[in-house]
């Protein structure tokens, strides 16, 4: 609003060459990797009975990127679009699955969602200058609303929560790990191993927000259940994984180096 109000918006051939890159990279997670996803994960997560353990932890794992190209990819677009009018907004998704702490992730992770619950829901309930106890019923409270934000079912309750309950945690083990820089060093890919685990946990219960369906898939994967694998699927969900990090480790490593050529 403060651009335009400004009444200055002249987009420069930079920003109209960058904003062009950002739409097509938007237009590749949305239409490549989420759109070519969602029918397989539909297919195995909308009648789990039928397939086997393998292919519901394939599936949940293709849901998650599924919905990082969906939101990641919009977001990407409308950056970009808004360039080519001269127009800069925030950036939304900072490469989440390259977080090594659920921490890291929400720092990464829909920012502006985040933020926003951060200023008007988190600070206003006393955020973390209280107690420990009460910083932490803070971070359970906003989590949980966060979760209920997306709709009224308890799958989505569950998911806020999950996530609230990652973060007290990460609180307290990231002191005992901030101790020694040694353990920092080896817990970085240990860290990045826990926080997908528990990011791709929790998108069961936000894919399935039926508290019973998210139930019976996690129950039919700890059971081992015996049905329908398809191969065709694991290979779609690691070429959908190669393609959307090579696109984070672009964007986190190249788009810079491109820039400061730019300048010089």
């Amino acid at each position: 609003i403060p651009q335009i109000a400004s009444k200055k918006i002249r987009p420069n051939f930079d920003q109209v060459q960058s904003g062009l890159f950002l739409i097509a990279i938007g237009l590749f997670r949305k239409i490549v990797i989420a759109d070519t996803l969602a029918p397989m994960v539909n297919r195995i997560l909308d009648s789990p009975e039928n397939f086997d353990w393998k292919s519901l932890i394939i599936a949940s794992i293709g849901f998650g990127l599924q919905i990082y190209g969906d939101f990641a990819g919009y977001s990407a677009i409308a950056r970009g679009v808004s360039r080519l009018f001269g127009i800069e907004m925030m950036i939304n998704f900072r490469q989440p699955y390259l977080a090594t702490s659920v921490t890291d992730f929400w720092r990464r992770w829909h920012i502006s969602l985040s933020t926003w619950f951060r200023d008007y829901l988190y600070i206003p309930l006393g955020g973390n200058k209280g107690s420990k106890l009460r910083t932490n019923v803070n971070l359970l409270i906003v989590m949980t609303i966060a979760g209920l934000w997306h709709g009224a079912a308890f799958g989505f309750i569950v998911w806020g929560l999950l996530h609230g309950i990652f973060l007290v945690a990460d609180k307290y083990f990231s002191k005992y790990v901030l101790r020694s820089k040694k353990l920092i060093l080896a817990f970085l890919p240990l860290g990045w191993v826990i926080t997908q685990g528990a990011v791709f946990f929790a998108w069961i219960f936000f894919r399935n927000p039926d508290l019973s369906e998210a139930v019976d898939i996690l129950s039919l994967i700890l059971n081992r259940a015996t049905g329908t694998f398809e191969i065709s699927d694991a290979l779609l969900v690691f070429s959908a994984l190669v393609a959307s990090f090579s696109l984070d480790l672009s964007e986190k490593f190249l788009a810079p180096m491109y820039q400061k050529r730019r300048q010089l």
